[in-house]
C-alpha cells in the first residue's frame, strides 16, 4: 500500500477484502426479507404468509409443510448464490 492515496487504498485494497464479509450480511438481509412474509401475514397481507397463517390455525399439517418448504425454496437460491460468490471471492484473494 506504499505510495497509494487514501482513496486508492479504500477502493483497491480494503473494499475488495471486505466484500466477502459484507456478502454474508446481504445474505442475511435477503433471508430475513423472505421470512418477514410470514410475519407480515399477521397484519393482513395477501400472500403466501397469509396461507401459512390459515393452515397454522387449522389442522392441515401437510399443507403447512408444503407452504413452509416453498418459502424456504424461494430463499435458498439467493443464499447459495451469494455464499458461493463470497467463497470464490475469498479464494481469489487468498483468504480461504
Amino acid at each position: 500500500m506504499s505510495g497509494t492515496t487514501r482513496a486508492q487504498t479504500l477502493w483497491f485494497v480494503r473494499l475488495p477484502l471486505a466484500l466477502p464479509t459484507m456478502a454474508v450480511g446481504f445474505n442475511q438481509a435477503i433471508i430475513f426479507a423472505f421470512f418477514m412474509v410470514i410475519i407480515a401475514a399477521f397484519i393482513g397481507t395477501q400472500d403466501l404468509g397469509q396461507e401459512l397463517q390459515r393452515t397454522l390455525a387449522g389442522m392441515d399439517l401437510g399443507k403447512n409443510i408444503v407452504l413452509g418448504m416453498n418459502e424456504a425454496q424461494m430463499a435458498m437460491p439467493f443464499a447459495f448464490a451469494i455464499l458461493a460468490w463470497a467463497r470464490r471471492r475469498q479464494a481469489a484473494l487468498g483468504l480461504a
